[in-house]
């Protein structure tokens, strides 16, 4: 079955996060939303981190001079008024950033617990989560989707998700463990990708690849990492948007995944990077019922 794909794009803020953006950038998102506008279905902000009134300014320039209306972002520690501006101002999916790995510090639960209470006030206002791949983080709050780039990243250093088993049924409710193949497999591990479909894969006796799997192959263990999180988006009850890319075709989340899969493509690796323009060209395929 094919996927059924849903678009958030990302604006490129955090790859320029140490020179910013010009109009020229801005202007170019811009056309580069409209001329796609019947296939993304949300696009993000150029957000400025640590620049609250700066993040404002290019979200009202995309807004009125540009013509386009991003979900708007806010950074962790910003004060919650300028959430309650964005709010104030009629946005019906808001995004909350700047929270990748800090979501089990002590201050970053306190200003999500005080942005999520302000939330209260606006029952019909979708939630995004920048960053976010923890179980716990997940569940905390009420997002409406996050995105996820560990999927990949985890991969890359040698490691695969793995869900913790109680009373004989894989769950959900807290962290998960990371496993490195490489270093051996115990009983739940094999258990947990056989029932996800992967491979643990084989070595020949006398050195080389025999059969791909996650103790052989990085994209192999790509293809867990994604069985996981689509496993964890089906119990948690949140939209998994997957960040990054897999440099491999075949183990892109559109291409890997079947049913509905969210992707988040970056404006900024799509013109920066050959194969991503190739890849974001692909999913519209996809998205318009092409091969």
């Amino acid at each position: 079955m094919k996927a059924q794909l849903s678009i958030f794009m990302d604006s490129g803020a955090y790859s320029l996060r140490d020179q910013g953006a010009d109009s020229s950038y801005l202007a170019a998102y811009a056309r580069f939303i409209r001329r796609h506008h019947e296939s993304i279905d949300l696009y993000a902000n150029f957000d400025v981190i640590g620049d609250p009134d700066r993040t404002w300014r290019n979200q009202t320039q995309l807004e009125f001079q540009f013509g386009i209306r991003p979900v708007p972002v806010v950074h962790n520690g910003t004060h919650p008024r300028w959430l309650g501006r964005y709010l104030n101002a009629g946005h019906g999916v808001v995004a909350l950033g700047g929270l990748a790995g800090k979501t089990s510090r002590r201050s970053c639960r306190r200003w999500l617990d005080q942005c999520f209470k302000l939330l209260t006030k606006y029952p019909n206002v979708k939630v995004h989560g920048f960053g976010i791949s923890s179980v716990e983080a997940v569940n905390s709050y009420p997002w409406y989707s996050v995105d996820t780039a560990a999927w990949t990243r985890r991969a890359g250093d040698g490691q695969i998700f793995v869900p913790h088993k109680k009373a004989r049924r894989f769950i959900f409710d807290k962290a998960s463990r990371k496993v490195q193949p490489e270093q051996g497999v115990d009983h739940d591990t094999a258990e947990w990708l056989n029932s996800v479909g992967v491979a643990l894969g084989t070595y020949k006796p006398e050195g080389g690849v025999e059969t791909p799997g996650v103790i052989t192959c990085y994209h192999e263990r790509r293809g867990a990492n994604l069985r996981y999180f689509e496993a964890l988006s089906r119990q948690c009850g949140v939209k998994f948007y997957f960040s990054g890319n897999a440099t491999h075709h075949d183990y892109e989340p559109e291409n890997y995944l079947s049913g509905e899969v969210n992707v988040m493509p970056s404006f900024y690796a799509i013109n920066d990077v050959g194969h991503q323009r190739q890849r974001f060209d692909h999913i519209m395929k996809q998205r318009k019922g092409g091969n």
